[in-house]
């Protein structure tokens, strides 16, 4: 990914993508140019389904706690990549939920601490939908299958939170 913005003299940045389970996120940064993609995963990409595979496996499927750990397994690796990011020139992607503003505020202050760009993508779909696809997946898939109560949740959060996500935004990038 870093190569291919070095290549059109573009400056490290943070691509964060916000949006439902099953909005589509995984599949716009497979879009993203130089993202690099072995096996139909993204390479580099930092997103809490890969850890949640594993958690459900070993947990028997207990999705409210795995959702949990996903998210602190998460937040463990976006801090260690801010010590690269401020050791090396490196970009990342982040594709999660990103529900509250404290995430919202948490990715612009990694971005100006590490003096890269922030382009946060913020993919919008129906409740029903994201309901509808994440019906469709297979339990214990490659997929997450978060329950219907948390989907529910995210969903009214990030909608009731968009407004104030996009003053965060314009304030710290006046």
């Amino acid at each position: 990914l870093r190569e291919a913005e070095k290549q059109k003299g573009v400056s490290p940045t943070i691509y964060a993508m916000r949006g439902l389970s099953a909005a589509g996120k995984t599949q716009a940064v497979k879009r993203i140019d130089g993202v690099i993609i072995e096996d139909g995963e993204t390479v580099g990409a930092l997103s809490p389904d890969t850890a949640k595979r594993d958690l459900f496996a070993v947990s028997g499927g207990v999705t409210d706690q795995i959702h949990k750990e996903s998210g602190s397994i998460r937040r463990r690796v976006e801090g260690a990549m801010k010590l690269f990011a401020l050791a090396d020139e490196i970009s990342d992607i982040r594709d999660s939920v990103m529900k509250d503003n404290v995430d919202i505020e948490l990715v612009i202050q990694d971005a100006e601490e590490t003096n890269r760009r922030l382009v946060m993508i913020d993919i919008d779909v129906p409740l029903e939908v994201s309901a509808t696809i994440l019906l469709l997946r297979p339990k214990g898939g490659a997929d997450p299958n978060p329950n219907p109560s948390y989907l529910s949740r995210a969903f009214e959060s990030i909608r009731g939170n968009r407004a104030r996500a996009i003053e965060q935004l314009k304030e710290a990038f006046k």
